[in-house]
């Protein structure tokens, strides 16, 4: 049978490895009953090839596992162990199956998934879907966010949507709503997220307590998202709750779980933070056997006890204070469906939420940066050295996505109502977590964030922060086309 077409698998993640068990050199081939050929190679990817990785228990591993489509029983012909650097080539009429890890180890996977052909005009129309999906989604974000083409409520009902209320011993709230959002502004924005989001993972290390480690959905920019009909709901919403109407948003996305994942309790923010977070259950259909119930915890601790637990619901929103220990509750395994929901994070007002913005992009556009070296070096042939990077000043962060914020972390002070909250540094600093970058571009940038924060000037903020976003909207599509041009 002609080979027409092959699946190309490597794996890139460094803790699965094989055991001794498992081939360590060369290369092994493999055929099926009705000659299809797969195999497994080793050592051919400069890239990667200098990097070891951790033994795991075999329990613990990922497998890709082969299937013969022509067989009546599908019958397993082969399978490939992950091991960081490992290439897997197939035929690609071969049925296969990527097992994902053991639900003990709460890491993910991450794989480089290449299919090739023979067919120019396959090629070429795969090409041409591609770009054609990219300008939908392009035109998805240009329109603004869902619901900016309609009248924005100024009036809703807010205590007639009221469902609960709950209090901690420390006496911070958490209230429930029914019915404050349209359903077809819910459905559009549920199509939006699973179309044209952008996925990521918090990938953080075990045993790290600050991260709820989720899956999270991002690409909804601050500006588009505050001249939407839902956030115009959420402010009246926060202002009933408060009696305040400054709040501004400086984190917006949503949350995907599923029955296999590992959550765990959080903080959304620091104790000296005055902060609110504002949550839209968006799946469908959900019943009380499908649990995902969102838990509220008195402490951190683990000598603790439940405040209360708010089921999901269709368009339900629960507000709540971000200091509030709480986590997501994976659905039930009988639910296939996961648990999506829309998160917003909100701050006293624009200077100090965009403050925040600031600071959290900084983390995905830091990696960015950071990373320039590593593609220079690549698209000279050289050999690049993660370890070795490490061992000079550090030009590389551990993650683009940090489980605490930032160093020298600001206060507001409440000054005046009608103008921009001053943010001053802690009296007592926090732990640091994160090393300050070396990289020349991002010293400026963030020299600029304090001398912006010092002066309390909104305008300069407001610039600063979308300057900030535009940058890493250039330096993320530049780098996407230097990764699709090395591959």
């Amino acid at each position: 049978m002609a080979l027409h077409e092959l699946m190309l698998t490597l794996f890139l993640f460094s803790k699965l490895s094989p055991s001794t068990a498992d081939i360590e050199a060369g290369s092994q081939v493999w055929e099926a009953k009705e000659n299809f050929q797969f195999g497994i190679a080793e050592g051919n990817v400069e890239v990667i090839e200098q990097n070891t990785a951790k033994d795991l228990p075999l329990k613990d591993r990922a497998v890709v596992v082969f299937q013969s489509v022509y067989d009546e029983d599908i019958e397993i012909v082969a399978g490939a162990v992950p091991k960081f650097g490992r290439l897997v080539v197939w035929d690609s009429s071969v049925s296969y199956l990527p097992r994902p890890p053991s639900i003990a180890f709460k890491k993910g996977q991450l794989l480089l998934h290449v299919q090739f052909s023979k067919s120019k005009e396959k090629m070429l129309k795969s090409y041409a879907d591609v770009a054609a999906s990219k300008a939908i989604r392009q035109a998805a974000y240009d329109a603004g966010f869902i619901g900016s083409d309609k009248p924005v409520p100024n009036d809703t009902d807010i205590e007639k949507s009221f469902v609960s209320s709950s209090k901690s011993l420390e006496g911070k709230e958490i209230h429930v709503f029914d019915d404050l959002f349209e359903k077809e502004d819910l459905d559009r924005l549920r199509a939006f997220i699973f179309k044209h989001g952008t996925y990521y993972y918090d990938d953080s290390d075990e045993g790290d307590d600050d991260s709820d480690n989720v899956q999270w959905i991002a690409g909804f920019e601050i500006d588009a998202y505050i001249k939407s009909r839902l956030w115009n709901i959420m402010q009246q919403t926060l202002k009933h709750i408060t009696g305040r109407d400054k709040w501004f948003p400086y984190d917006i996305s949503c949350n995907l779980i599923r029955s296999a994942d590992h959550t765990r309790i959080h903080q959304d923010c620091e104790p000296h933070e005055d902060e609110w977070t504002y949550l839209i259950y968006l799946t469908p259909n959900w019943t009380k056997n499908d649990y995902g119930e969102t838990a509220f915890y008195e402490t951190m601790t683990n000598d603790n006890e439940i405040i209360t637990e708010v089921r999901p619901k269709y368009g339900r929103a629960v507000v709540f204070q971000g200091i509030i220990p709480h986590s997501a509750r994976p659905p039930s395994t009988n639910q296939s469906h996961a648990r999506l929901t829309f998160v917003a994070k909100v701050s006293v007002d624009e200077f100090v939420g965009r403050h925040k913005a600031f600071r959290e992009e900084m983390r995905h556009y830091q990696g960015l940066v950071e990373s320039e070296s590593m593609l220079d070096a690549i698209e000279r042939g050289l050999d690049f050295d993660p370890e070795a990077e490490e061992t000079e000043p550090r030009d590389e962060m551990s993650d683009d996505r940090g489980d605490s914020e930032p160093d020298d972390e600001m206060e507001e002070e409440e000054e005046n109502e009608e103008k921009p909250i001053k943010i001053e540094k802690e009296a007592e600093e926090r732990v640091i977590h994160e090393e300050q970058p070396d990289h020349p571009v991002l010293q400026e940038l963030n020299s600029r964030l304090d001398a912006v924060a010092q002066s309390g000037g909104l305008d300069q903020m407001r610039n600063l922060h979308r300057e900030l976003h535009a940058r890493h909207v250039t330096a993320r599509r530049e780098a996407v086309k230097r990764i699709t041009n090395l591959i």
